[in-house]
C-alpha cells in the first residue's frame, strides 16, 4: 500500500479541476461502483491520487468508445495489469500480463461484435483502441 497514492485529500472540486470532469461525471461513476471515495466526518467524498489517476483512465477508455458497462466489468483487470507491469519486469511477470491481455482482448472482442450488431455507431478501432491503454499504463 502506497501511503501517498491513497491518502484521500483532494475534494470533489479539487478532484473535477485535476481530472477535468464535473463533480456530476464523478458522482455518476462512483453510483455505478467505478470508484469508492472516502468520506469526511460531514459525509463529504474526499478522493486520493489513485483514485484520480483511475478516473483519468475512465475518461480515456470512455473516449476511446468503450461502454460503460464494459468498462465496470473490466476496469479492476486493466487497472491491475498496469500496476504488475510497473512493479515488476520479470520475464514471468510479462507472461502473465500478456496471458490476462489475451483474456481481455477475447471479453472485448466477443462483447465488440454483440455492440456492433446493435449499434448505430459501431466501434471498429478496437484492437487500436487496446494497444493505446495498455502503452499509455506501461
Amino acid at each position: 500500500m502506497n501511503l501517498e497514492q491513497d491518502m484521500p485529500i483532494y475534494s470533489i472540486g479539487a478532484a473535477a479541476k485535476i481530472t477535468s470532469l464535473t463533480p456530476r461525471q464523478i458522482r455518476y461513476y462512483e453510483q455505478q461502483g467505478l470508484i469508492q471515495p472516502a468520506r469526511t466526518k460531514g459525509n463529504q467524498r474526499i478522493y486520493s491520487k489513485s483514485e484520480l489517476e483511475r478516473l483519468k483512465l475512465i475518461k480515456f477508455l470512455l473516449q476511446q468508445g468503450i461502454k460503460l458497462n464494459l468498462l465496470k466489468d473490466n476496469i479492476d483487470k486493466l487497472e491491475e495489469m498496469g500496476k504488475k507491469y510497473k512493479k515488476n519486469s520479470s520475464f514471468e511477470t510479462k507472461q502473465q500480463i500478456n496471458f490476462e491481455k489475451k483474456e481481455i482482448d477475447l471479453d472485448l472482442a466477443q462483447f465488440f461484435r454483440k455492440e456492433e450488431s446493435a449499434s448505430l455507431y459501431p466501434v471498429r478501432n478496437q484492437e487500436e483502441i487496446w494497444r493505446n491503454l495498455i502503452s499509455k499504463e506501461v
